[in-house]
């Protein structure tokens, strides 16, 4: 069926496995525990579809759920509550959240540097991008851009010429260390947080993502 993938992520296996459940009866004793969340609840905890949890499909009748983050956390206090899991199974689950939505960012500052990458060349040694690339990839403008660059500059390790940045044929370019300092700029200054955390993943996943670009790019140009 279809659902927001972006709400319902986490399979009842994948939360079984991070409560330490997902073996021989336990995982049947988990079935049957979030079956009865779902029909009565109990601790002030009821688990609702389409809130906490969508039905994918049904095997021999049994539903096979998705949960949200809130389904999940609601189905973890109460196995935490009634002492069927440890505190570490918790932790897990947490754990597996945070992932979640640190590789959902990931993928977001991936697809912005694959959209904004046409000026990527290979220049001293190093890889570059224009700054009106830069300036997407961060998903910010060119006067906020331009403010970063102050700050950077004005601190205790400002962008070297040819290093982090570059002019060529009248146009701006930065280096992934380039990047690097914007990113960390961005990070630390921007108010709102979701911006300052899609700004500081920009420093962790450019680097292999422009070298992969840049790899396609060579082997295209070698047989094309």
């Amino acid at each position: 069926m279809s659902f927001d993938r972006e709400i319902f992520f986490i399979r009842e296996t994948n939360l079984a496995d991070a409560l330490g459940l997902n073996y021989e009866y336990k995982f049947e004793e988990f079935l049957e525990i979030i079956d009865y969340l779902v029909e009565y609840g109990e601790n002030n905890i009821r688990l609702k579809e389409w809130v906490h949890f969508i039905v994918e499909r049904r095997v021999n009748n049994q539903p096979i759920r998705v949960f949200s983050m809130e389904g999940a956390l609601a189905a973890t206090k109460y196995f935490d509550l009634e002492q069927i899991i440890t505190k570490g199974s918790v932790k897990n689950v947490l754990n597996f959240i945070e992932e979640y939505r640190i590789n959902k960012i990931d993928a977001e500052v991936c697809k912005a540097i694959g959209n904004n990458s046409s000026s990527l060349v290979l220049r001293y040694g190093r890889h570059w991008l224009s700054q009106k690339d830069v300036v997407n990839i961060f998903k910010t403008n060119y006067k906020r851009l331009k403010t970063a660059l102050h700050n950077i500059q004005n601190s205790e390790l400002p962008m070297q010429r040819d290093v982090d940045f570059c002019d060529y044929e009248s146009t701006r370019f930065f280096s992934l260390s380039g990047l690097e300092k914007i990113s960390q700029e961005l990070s630390i200054k921007l108010r709102n947080e979701e911006r300052r955390e899609y700004c500081e993943r920009v420093n962790e996943v450019a680097p292999p993502t422009i070298e992969g670009l840049a790899g396609c790019i060579s082997v295209l140009q070698k047989y094309c």
